[in-house]
C-alpha cells in the first residue's frame, strides 16, 4: 500500500508568473516556486562560484507587471548545481532554496500582497 507523504513546509508554495525574477547584489534568476517562507530560483553561474554563506537581502521583480519588492532578509538553505551546459564551458545552472528570515510585519504584508498579484496557484 502506498502511503501519502505529509507536507513538512509551514507555508504553501505557489507557482509564480513566468516573468518573476529574484535578484541580489551578485546575481539574478527565475523564480520556480515561492511562499511566505521562501523561494526556489534558478540562475546561471560560473562553476565553482561560492554561494552566500550568511544572511543577505533579496528582491523580487515582475517587470511585465511593474511589481517590485526589495530588501527581504534571507539565507540559502540548499543549493544544487547542474553539470556544465557545454563540455567546454564552466557555466552551470544553480538552483537555490532560499528561506526568508526575520521579516517584519510590514514585510510579511507586502510579501503576501506581492504573492497575490504575481502567482498562478499552488505548486
Amino acid at each position: 500500500m502506498k502511503s501519502l507523504s505529509t507536507e513538512r513546509r509551514k507555508f504553501q508554495r505557489f507557482i509564480p508568473h513566468e516573468e518573476l525574477m529574484a535578484f541580489n547584489a551578485s546575481n539574478f534568476g527565475q523564480v520556480i516556486n515561492i511562499s511566505q517562507g521562501g523561494l526556489l530560483y534558478k540562475s546561471l553561474m560560473a562553476q565553482g562560484e561560492p554561494s552566500h554563506s550568511d544572511s543577505f537581502n533579496i528582491g523580487l521583480l515582475n517587470s511585465a507587471e511593474g511589481h517590485y519588492l526589495d530588501q527581504l532578509p534571507c539565507r540559502i538553505v540548499h543549493v544544487e548545481d547542474s553539470s556544465p551546459l557545454l563540455p567546454t564551458s564552466n557555466t552551470i545552472i544553480r538552483e537555490s532554496s532560499i528561506q526568508f528570515i526575520d521579516l517584519s510585519t510590514a514585510q510579511k504584508q507586502h510579501l503576501q500582497s506581492f504573492l497575490d498579484k504575481n502567482t498562478m496557484g499552488l505548486a
